[in-house]
């Protein structure tokens, strides 16, 4: 008997890149930086040989005073890559990257130094196979079989979209403006398999800031809903699904007219990636005799992973931290930065309660009696908790993975205290690791001195059969039969559930 089946390793890897930016020409000298953040835009692979590589791109925002105290942003970029031995039967995987820790630090006057500690969550894909090597007539061999649920997970490929829209300017903001900043945000609602394809709902962000001469700093931001199909080959309905996305690039500029006429128009390029998963039935050979004569059975452990709920989950957080005394001349927030740490993740039936601490790093401004902006920074920190409720019961002895990434930011000051509200993008998954002893070779061999004694007898039950009297007629324990046949406890307490077709009837235990 042979089979082939689905089988997936994998861990958390972690690497570093390192690079150096020079600032362009237009740019003045760093005084002071006020702001740094670091994200990652999504892995490509490269499968070939007997390795499978990852590759892609940390993006790095600054936001510094220059040597006018001007208020300068900066963006750059550094490439990554790590590859996993995958060997000749991996066939497909995915890997979810995020920055554990970076340093931007200023090495010159007009150089900025980076360095980032990535961690990376890699799922490979291998065919394996099930083989029940048997050196007896197939007439006289008798097996039990058993039906295992393994897991089944398949990749999407990136799908790319663009996206076009306007926001309007205010009216004061209709000439001599300009952008000094531009975010894209992707935040899916949910994900859903369907015939090869799975469908996913959301919205994105677009957030831009402007600047003028003799007017605070101005963010506006929009939001807008979205529907996408993303190709599948062999996804069904019956599977669970999750998605990712994140623009990979995004242009902004500012289209002049009368009055409303002015607005900021974008062009975003978005990719979407998928995944879905499921549990398949997946026979195998648990035991085994040859009729007639002795047999020798070799088992093996299987080891397997069964998956529980898959899903995706949105939740928005709102803070309110008090400034520090002397701080509150402060009139406004045009840029908030949110990260986290201290993570912990518990989880109990059909809920995970997931808690952090939220390091924030807002971008404040104030006006002076002459109308001169000045720009300052408050960093700050503070914990806080989620209970995210889920469609389906976890897996009781499963292991919970949780990606989370920080979407869309604002803050704002209300009556001296900074607000802030920011957007969570939840990914859970969960598995569990299985073990199930099989036969992986029967061998039939003579009796000794001519004398044989099956081992095993095969009863076929007909109406009014049961544990009991079967056991009875045996000589052997109900419970023994039982074991030998993988019934469940309700099967052998009273009689009352139908029996199998075939019962093996182990003769050793008498």
């Amino acid at each position: 008997m042979e089979a082939t089946y689905q089988k997936e390793r994998g861990g958390t890897l972690l690497c570093e890149c390192h690079g150096e930016h020079h600032l362009p020409d237009y740019a003045g000298d760093m005084k002071k930086i006020l702001s740094t953040s670091a994200h990652i835009l999504p892995a490509g692979k490269f499968i070939g040989g007997e390795e499978v590589q990852f590759g892609g791109t940390v993006c790095y925002d600054v936001w510094y005073l220059d040597a006018e105290d001007r208020l300068t942003h900066e963006a750059f970029s550094t490439d990554y890559e790590f590859s996993c031995p995958c060997g000749c039967g991996a066939v497909d995987g995915s890997a979810s990257v995020s920055v554990a820790h970076y340093t931007l630090r200023p090495s010159g006057p007009r150089r900025i130094s980076a360095k980032a500690t990535l961690q990376a969550v890699v799922c490979l894909r291998e065919k394996a196979t099930y083989v029940c090597e048997c050196e007896a007539e197939e007439a006289r061999l008798h097996t039990m079989q058993k039906t295992l649920e393994i897991g089944e997970r398949i990749f999407s490929a990136p799908m790319e979209r663009e996206y076009a829209e306007s926001l309007s300017i205010p009216v004061s903001y209709a000439r001599g403006a300009e952008i000094i900043f531009s975010e894209g945000h992707v935040q899916l609602e949910n994900a859903a398999a369907e015939a090869d394809a799975i469908l996913v709902h959301g919205n994105y962000t677009v957030a831009v800031i402007l600047a003028a001469d003799g007017l605070a700093p101005l963010r506006i931001a929009g939001s807008y809903p979205f529907e996408e199909r993303l190709p599948l080959d062999g996804c069904t309905d019956e599977m669970a699904a999750t998605a990712n996305g994140y623009f990979t690039s995004l242009t902004c500029s500012i289209r002049e007219g009368e009055g409303e006429e002015c607005a900021v128009t974008f062009h975003g390029i978005c990719e979407l990636t998928g995944t879905a998963e499921r549990n398949v039935p997946f026979s195998v050979v648990a035991d085994a005799f040859v009729e007639g004569e002795g047999s020798t059975c070799e088992h093996e452990a299987l080891i397997y992973d069964t998956f529980g709920p898959a899903e995706v989950l949105c939740r928005t957080v709102e803070l309110r931290l008090p400034l520090p005394e002397g701080e509150d001349t402060l009139d406004g927030v045009f840029h908030t930065v949110v990260s986290l740490k201290n993570e912990t993740r518990t989880a109990a039936d059909a809920e995970i309660a997931y808690s952090a601490e939220a390091e924030i790093n807002a971008l404040c401004y104030a006006l002076d009696a002459d109308g001169a902006v000045h720009c300052a920074s408050q960093k700050q920190s503070a914990p806080f908790a989620l209970t995210l409720p889920l469609h389906a019961p976890l897996l009781s002895d499963g292991k919970i993975f949780l990606g989370v990434r920080v979407g869309a930011c604002e803050g704002y000051l209300d009556e001296g205290a900074l607000c802030i509200r920011f957007c969570l993008h939840l990914c859970v998954q969960n598995y569990a690791e299985r073990e199930a002893s099989c036969v992986r070779r029967i061998t039939s061999c003579a009796s000794e001195n001519g004398v044989f004694v099956p081992t095993y007898a095969v009863y076929y039950p007909s109406a009014g059969d049961s544990l009991w009297s079967i056991a009875k007629r045996y000589g052997v324990s109900p419970a023994a039969i039982a074991a030998c046949n993988h019934l469940t406890a309700e099967t052998s307490s009273l009689g009352s559930q139908p029996l199998p077709k075939t019962l093996l009837i182990d003769q050793r235990r008498k």
